[in-house]
């Protein structure tokens, strides 16, 4: 398939959006003394990484969901923190690291 799912900016535009809502609702969970936690109240960061998962054949392997939640939007990556099976460095501290790590794992998913 030579045709990409979607194009980074259109890609950054909806990451963009699930950036804001974690950070307003990491603000809220701050403010209140961590009493209020709105990521589980609220599904629409879920349902955005959700469908750019499936939109970029990512569910099986949760790179959206990594960067997201355990990189806490690529603020906690560093070099050498994910590496591939040849041992190279994963960069995965930006959205466009993010989007060119999908697109390769999308190209590689339809070749099969």
């Amino acid at each position: 398939m030579n045709k990409l799912p979607m194009t980074f900016e259109n890609f950054k535009r909806y990451m963009d959006i699930v950036l804001h809502d974690y950070e307003v609702q990491e603000k809220v969970y701050e403010a209140s003394g961590h009493s209020i936690e709105l990521l589980e109240t609220f599904s629409s960061l879920s349902a955005v990484t959700s469908l750019l998962s499936y939109i970029f054949c990512d569910e099986e392997d949760d790179w959206i969901g990594y960067y997201c939640w355990e990189l806490d939007m690529g603020k906690k990556w560093h070099s050498g923190m994910v590496t591939s099976k040849d041992g190279k460095d994963i960069p995965l501290g930006t959205v466009r690291d993010l989007y060119e790590l999908l697109i390769d794992n999308f190209r590689t998913y339809h070749q099969n």
